[in-house]
């Protein structure tokens, strides 16, 4: 197999044929096979050899080369495509480190990271720049007890009060919640009227004996605040007692003789 250079190479010192050709030289010699195995513009040219050019190689055959001058320009010709910048996606900083818990229960903490560099190009975008998560804190709310029983009413009648108490059981700790309330309570009681007594005024004096004789002397009173609600009601108004005075009836003692008579004649007169 005989080599001719034909144009421009790149690099003589290269194997085009490379080890993995397989050449198979025939008998018809006005074939020439030009191989390039780069695609980088260099050739040989080889009579009497039939190639088998590698994959992604390029292979260039034709005929009637012999003793004609060269072609001109280069075997390939290339164009820049696809000159649209790279996309470039955003990137970010590390995370910082967790924040404090929040005054909550539960409470969340959060963190947050700085872009490194801006997305460009239709590069992937930034997503958000902070993260929460819950956390935890010492979170005891404050209890009440139960209720006692409501005390006595301060008034049997007419509007009193009751109250009843509690106390905190559980203290609030940390973060929780504080009782809410008061720690007593006060409600009417009894508030029925209260009864009203009869009143009355102090009794008159005794009045005469009628008759005088075993007769009957009266004494009375009378009504100053009506009974209500059931209050005491009024006793007797008027009461009598029998009386008995000295009673001697009069008496005559006989009749004396009769005087003299105080004339003579004519119609005097006799006691």
């Amino acid at each position: 197999c005989s080599e001719d250079s034909l144009g421009k190479t790149f690099d003589t010192g290269k194997d085009y044929l490379g080890s993995g050709i397989m050449k198979t030289c025939g008998g018809n010699k006005a074939c020439v096979a030009l191989y390039d195995k780069g695609c980088d513009g260099g050739f040989r040219v080889c009579r009497d050899l039939e190639l088998l050019p590698e994959e992604g190689s390029c292979v260039y055959v034709k005929t009637e080369i012999g003793e004609g001058m060269p072609c001109d320009g280069k075997i390939f010709e290339g164009m820049k495509c696809n000159r649209q910048n790279c996309p470039i996606d955003c990137e970010y900083r590390a995370w910082s480190d967790w924040g404090a818990c929040t005054s909550e229960c539960p409470g969340t903490r959060e963190r947050s990271r700085r872009v490194k560099k801006r997305p460009m190009y239709g590069g992937l975008p930034c997503n958000s720049t902070t993260q929460a998560e819950e956390c935890s804190n010492v979170c005891v709310d404050c209890e009440w007890s139960d209720w006692t029983a409501w005390r006595n009413c301060s008034a049997s009648c007419g509007g009193g009060m009751q109250e009843r108490g509690r106390e905190i059981a559980v203290e609030v700790e940390g973060f929780g919640k504080n009782c809410s309330g008061d720690a007593e309570e006060r409600k009417q009681c009894n508030t029925q009227d209260c009864p009203v007594d009869c009143e009355t005024s102090d009794w008159s004096n005794w009045s005469g004996c009628e008759p005088f004789c075993q007769g009957l002397q009266n004494q009375t009173r009378t009504v100053t605040l009506q009974a209500a609600h059931g209050g005491m009601p009024c006793g007797p108004l008027f009461h009598s007692r029998p009386c008995n005075n000295t009673c001697l009836d009069c008496l005559w003692s006989n009749w004396t003789e009769w005087d003299q008579c105080s004339v003579s004649c004519g119609g005097g007169v006799q006691s």
